[in-house]
């Protein structure tokens, strides 16, 4: 939180560059800087808006997927147990699709219900 404070008081008196992308911000392109002074848990992909953020909450893990001011989630429940039996693990997994720009396949079968 430190780190996140400093930067805010440095940047408050900064004006934004007109016309330019902001450069490891939200919205903006991530750089090289970026991804070597990441914080612990973040790993931004130079070059792209794209970054991965991990981190736990209490037994569980917590796995974000941000696309510039999308917000992609998900919560693998237990995966800090040792507790568990792996060899009755659920082994057929699946893939969530998600197309950023596009309402969910869910959500737009729900609107549709609720518009009729």
């Amino acid at each position: 939180m430190g780190k996140l404070m400093d930067w805010l008081i440095s940047r408050k008196d900064e004006e934004p560059l007109q016309g330019d992308p902001l450069v490891g911000e939200i919205g903006g392109t991530y750089t090289q800087a970026d991804a070597r002074n990441a914080l612990p848990g973040h790993l931004p992909f130079p070059g792209s808006d794209v970054e991965l953020v991990g981190y736990r909450q209490g037994e569980d893990l917590i796995v974000l997927v941000n696309k510039g001011p999308c917000v992609f989630r998900t919560r693998l429940v237990g995966a800090f147990r040792d507790d568990l039996d792996r060899m009755t693990a659920n082994l057929m997994m699946h893939d969530d699709r998600v197309v950023p720009g596009e309402v969910p396949e869910g959500l737009a079968e729900l609107a549709k219900k609720l518009l009729r």
